[in-house]
């Protein structure tokens, strides 16, 4: 039993943790890719950037080709247009074009 308890916190110890991060406010801006099918969003919080991306000032993004990108985006354009908060959950290690990734827009 000690050494599968061991074996377990061996294993944790090592293996990089990539719980998403998420960030909650309301939406500022919503943007349209420029000849791409994309968009982004901006909210009135500090950004955060766990993939470190290099555009870490102008909010997140996602592409059509990204899974959820529908859902997403009618989520935004429902919460901007009602002025209700969300909740942007990012990608902890992947960036779009330098912005950090959507991966989910949750509306209370």
């Amino acid at each position: 039993m000690r050494t599968v308890f061991a074996a377990a916190v061996l294993l944790a110890s090592v293996l990089p943790c990539h719980a998403q991060q998420a960030v909650s406010g309301t939406l500022t801006q919503i943007r349209t890719g420029w000849n791409d099918d994309a968009f982004g969003v901006m909210l009135n919080v500090p950004q955060i950037n766990p993939a470190h991306c290099t555009q870490n000032t102008l909010g997140y993004i996602s592409t059509t080709n990204n899974a959820g990108y529908h859902t997403y985006y009618s989520a935004a354009l429902t919460a901007y247009v009602a002025r209700k908060p969300v909740t942007v959950t990012v990608h902890n290690t992947e960036c779009i074009d330098g912005f950090p990734k959507i991966i989910g827009i949750n509306m209370p």
